[in-house]
């Protein structure tokens, strides 16, 4: 069976229920193991958020390099978007693969798939919802960069508490257990970053 568009809304009720705390919430996803497949088809249904993100951010990077270093050519759009894109999609993969032996350790291996279910969906939210706004009143003129990486800085903790409750919630850990998942997904996130700017950034 294909993934529906109902599908998709449920999956994406269920992840707003989650951050809202909501007891019924997990019983709107399809925890089978097509459920699973189909959860990484929010990184396709996300792309168009995160490819507004990559143009705003490759902008501002430009406009940097010309006021800091002017002898200095910034990477061209077609070299930034294939790299970032290649870093983006790797990023959904990798942290799925590398989450199995963390599981493992921490005895919730039966929990793994649903966890990163509600992960996945829960990343479509977090651009929608978190990541855009600010892009879109910075890139109108309605904001200043000031009050953009104010709002950033506001996303980044909204992001990191949902996500640790996601891991409460979905793999029953405990709370220290939890905030060691959000760190290393934190950290998976600033080497992957790190690791595509190093190849446009030279």
């Amino acid at each position: 069976m294909t993934l529906t568009m109902r599908d998709v809304l449920k999956s994406l009720d269920g992840a707003w229920g989650v951050a809202m705390r909501d007891p019924n919430a997990l019983s709107k996803f399809d925890l089978s193991i097509r459920g699973f497949w189909n959860s990484f088809f929010a990184a396709v249904l996300a792309a168009p958020f995160w490819l507004w993100f990559s143009l705003s951010q490759h902008a501002r990077l430009v406009d940097s390099v010309a006021a800091s270093f002017p002898d200095l050519s910034p990477p061209s759009l077609k070299l930034f978007l294939l790299t970032e894109g290649a870093a983006y999609g790797f990023s959904w993969v990798l942290f799925a693969l590398l989450l199995i032996p963390i599981a493992n350790i921490l005895q919730v291996k039966k929990r793994y798939a649903a966890y990163i279910i509600v992960h996945n969906w829960a990343m479509l939210l977090v651009y929608f919802l978190l990541a855009t706004p600010s892009i879109a009143l910075y890139n109108l003129s309605l904001i200043g960069a000031e009050t953009k990486n104010f709002l950033d800085l506001t996303t980044l903790f909204l992001e990191l508490a949902y996500m640790w409750i996601i891991a409460r919630t979905v793999l029953g850990v405990s709370v220290s257990s939890a905030i060691a998942i959000v760190i290393f997904d934190v950290l998976l996130s600033i080497f992957i970053s790190l690791s595509a700017q190093s190849f446009y950034l030279l």
